[in-house]
């Protein structure tokens, strides 16, 4: 029943799979595999899943500039394993230049826990879109099977057996819409990943 829908959906999105696939060998091919299944409840909602993918590297990006600023703290405590040179270092530590230095570690340490804060903030946020989008999808995939079995006529009903729809209609629409939050929290782990070679690359340049 869930796979009737979601055949019909594709067929209403235009959600086909492209003719040209890649070989099954290749990468592109692995990842098209891997989410393609997915595509047609994500696309349910696509502003509310970019919108929950956006907050999520926004919440990476707060990450990184906290991790970032320990630099200069560290800098400005004295630490001697610190390094002194790269571009990206020097610019962290002239953010602060101007700053008195009886002010400067109070100031960064401020920076350091807004900058922790507004990460914490912007996951919370995260974790709400998910549960949205996790009740949006799961509702929207019953809504649809009930409306496909009010127009189903009752000779199909004498042959089918009860438990699959109480298989479809009780776990098999929570499984599809936990599978696109895990989706799209990996989207989001690839983003903090992402933050976090980024800055440790710009502090070894």
């Amino acid at each position: 029943m869930l796979a009737l829908y979601v055949g019909s959906l594709a067929g209403e999105k235009g959600l086909r799979e492209p003719a040209g696939r890649c070989k099954a060998g290749t990468v592109i091919g692995r990842i098209r595999d891997f989410v393609g299944p997915f595509l047609p409840y994500v696309r349910l909602y696509p502003g509310l899943a970019a919108g929950t993918v956006c907050v999520g590297a926004l919440s990476s990006l707060a990450e990184g500039i906290g991790v970032s600023l320990f630099i200069p703290l560290l800098s400005g405590l004295g630490a001697e394993s610190m390094p002194k040179s790269g571009a990206f270092v020097q610019a962290l530590n002239g953010l602060f230049a101007s700053v008195p230095s009886a002010r400067r570690l109070p100031i960064i340490a401020a920076c350091l826990l807004a900058a922790i804060a507004l990460r914490s903030a912007l996951q919370s946020g995260t974790q709400a879109l998910y549960g949205l989008l996790d009740a949006r999808v799961g509702h929207t995939l019953r809504s649809s099977i009930f409306n496909q079995c009010l127009d189903v006529e009752f000779r199909y009903w004498e042959r089918a057996p009860t438990d699959k729809l109480l298989s479809a209609l009780g776990s098999e629409t929570w499984r599809a819409s936990h599978a696109v939050e895990r989706l799209l929290s990996l989207a989001v782990t690839l983003c903090t990943l992402a933050v976090y070679v980024t800055v440790l690359l710009l502090i070894s340049w």
